[in-house]
């Protein structure tokens, strides 16, 4: 079962948005080890929902260096815009089961399922 998932997306902002599938993970681990291709875009932004919840600490944004690897001491939680939150809630929703087996209480897994 994957843990994380990864999408192109298009956005001023942002190059993709990196969606953890599972709280059971360490995210500075798991981002260290990723690499993303080059964009015009030099930060991601990352999803924590069904890590920490659909609160403030949700949406996490990161630089991406030369080489693509996240340099995790760029982080800082943000609110995207709620076209962007939509898009996030679209990515997470085709990884039903695991929205569903989250932590989440019902009705913020049925506004990311019913995204």
């Amino acid at each position: 079962m994957n843990k994380i998932t990864a999408a192109k997306i298009t956005d001023n902002d942002y190059s993709c948005i990196v969606s953890f599938l599972s709280y059971e993970v360490n995210v500075d681990d798991q981002l260290s080890r990723m690499k993303l291709p080059e964009s015009e875009n030099t930060d991601i932004l990352v999803d924590l929902a069904l890590v920490s919840g659909l609160g403030e600490f949700r949406f996490a944004k990161f630089s991406l260096d030369e080489e693509g690897k996240i340099i995790l001491a760029s982080k800082a939680f943000v609110t995207p815009s709620p076209e962007l939150e939509n898009t996030a809630n679209k990515i997470l929703a085709r990884h039903r089961n695991h929205v569903i087996a989250s932590f989440l209480s019902r009705s913020q897994k049925d506004k990311i399922l019913n995204a």
